[in-house]
C-alpha cells in the first residue's frame, strides 16, 4: 500500500479484515443476548422453526411435500441444531474469524465463515438486517479472489455494489413522503427498537436540525457514486462522512455492525477510484464530479418540489372534498 493507494489484493484483504471485526461484534451481541436464544426467546429455534417449516404459499401439494422434506432435512441437520451444538458452532466460528483476520487470503477460512453466517441468518432471520447481507456479499465475493487477476474484478465489483447500495437508499429516501416531510429522523429516534431519548428531544427542540440532517443524508447517499471518480480530497470527504454516519447509527440506533459491514467496501472504492484516475486525468475528474453533484442535488430538489406541490394540491382539495383528500394522502404511502 503506497500513499493510501492499495493494490487489488490489499483492498480485498482489508475488506475481509473489516468483515471479521463486524462478525466478531455480531458474535459478542449473540452472547449478550443469549436469553433471546433460550426457550421463549425471539431467537429460539422452537419458535423460528415453526415458520420456516410452514408450507410455501402458491405451491402444489405434491411439490410442497418435496420442498418440505428437503427443507426439513436442511433445517434439522444444519439450522435447527440443539442449543448446545449451536453454541459450539459459535465458538468455532469465533476461532475461525480470528484466523481469517490474521490470514485474510485463506480460502477455506472464508468459506467456513460464510457457511456459519448463512446458518445464523437462517436460524435468526427475525434479526437479519442489511449489515448481515452486506457482510455475506463481501465475504462470498472475496472467496473468488486469489485466482489469477480475480482480485481486481472482485474489488471493482464490491466498489460498484457499495455505490449501488448507497445510491439506491438515497434515491428511495428522496422519493419517500416519509422522508420528504423532514421528520423521519425524529420519528425514528422515538421508536423503542431504534430510539434515543436525548437525541429525540434535541431534534424536537430544533426541527431545522432534523430537516437539514435528513437533507444531508439524502444528498450523501444519492451522490455516493461520485466517490468512484472524485478527486482524492473529495473522496476522503465522502468516505469520512460515511464513517461518521455509521458511527452515529451505532450510537443512536444501536446498529453496531453496519459500520464494519459497509466500510468493508471502502478499500475497494479507494482502489477503484485510483484505477479510474488512470483514465480520468485532472481536471476532467473535477468537472465530472461537479456535474454529477449538480445532477444529484437537482434531482433531490426536484423530488422535494414535486412533493411540496402535491401537498399543496391536497390542501386545496381538502377545502372542497375532505374525504377525497384523505384517500389521496393514504395512497401516497
Amino acid at each position: 500500500m503506497t500513499a493510501f493507494n492499495p493494490s487489488a489484493s490489499e483492498a480485498v484483504n482489508l475488506t475481509v479484515r473489516l468483515c471479521c471485526i463486524g462478525r466478531a461484534i455480531n458474535l459478542a451481541e449473540l452472547v449478550v443476548a443469549r436469553s433471546e436464544r433460550r426457550t421463549g426467546g425471539m431467537l429460539n429455534w422452537k419458535i423460528a422453526g415453526l415458520i420456516l417449516n410452514a408450507q410455501p404459499a402458491g405451491v402444489s401439494r405434491i411439490r410442497a411435500s418435496r420442498i418440505a422434506r428437503l427443507s426439513g432435512a436442511v433445517n434439522k441437520r444444519c439450522v435447527g441444531m440443539s442449543s448446545s451444538v449451536f453454541n459450539w458452532l459459535l465458538w468455532i466460528e469465533a476461532a475461525v474469524i480470528l484466523g481469517l483476520f490474521l490470514f485474510p487470503a485463506v480460502l477455506i477460512l472464508k468459506v467456513i465463515v460464510v457457511l456459519c453466517l448463512l446458518i445464523e441468518m437462517k436460524r435468526h432471520y427475525f434479526s437479519v438486517d442489511g449489515s448481515d447481507e452486506m457482510t455475506l456479499l463481501c465475504l462470498t465475493a472475496t472467496c473468488l479472489a486469489g485466482f489469477g487477476d480475480s482480485n481486481r474484478y472482485v474489488a471493482f465489483f464490491l466498489a460498484a455494489e457499495l455505490a449501488l447500495a448507497y445510491t439506491t437508499a438515497g434515491a428511495y429516501k428522496a422519493a419517500s413522503p416519509f422522508w420528504q416531510k423532514g421528520k423521519a429522523l425524529l420519528h425514528i429516534t422515538r421508536t423503542k427498537a431504534f430510539g434515543h431519548k436525548q437525541v429525540s428531544k434535541l431534534l424536537h427542540r430544533y426541527p431545522l436540525l432534523s430537516r437539514y440532517s435528513e437533507l444531508a443524508l439524502v444528498l450523501w447517499e444519492s451522490g455516493f457514486l461520485i466517490a468512484l471518480i472524485a478527486p482524492r480530497p473529495v473522496l476522503w470527504g465522502i468516505l469520512a462522512a460515511g464513517v461518521i454516519f455509521h458511527l452515529s447509527c451505532a450510537g443512536v440506533m444501536g446498529l453496531n455492525t453496519f459500520l464494519w459491514a459497509f466500510s468493508a467496501g471502502y478499500p475497494c472504492v479507494i482502489f477503484a477510484n485510483e484505477q479510474l484516475h488512470l483514465v480520468l486525468k485532472t481536471p476532467v475528474d473535477g468537472y465530472l464530479t461537479l456535474a454529477l453533484s449538480i445532477l444529484v442535488a437537482g434531482a433531490v430538489v426536484f423530488e422535494g418540489w414535486r412533493f411540496s406541490r402535491s401537498a399543496e394540491e391536497e390542501q386545496a382539495a381538502a377545502k372542497q372534498s375532505p374525504e377525497a383528500a384523505g384517500m389521496r394522502s393514504l395512497a401516497s404511502f
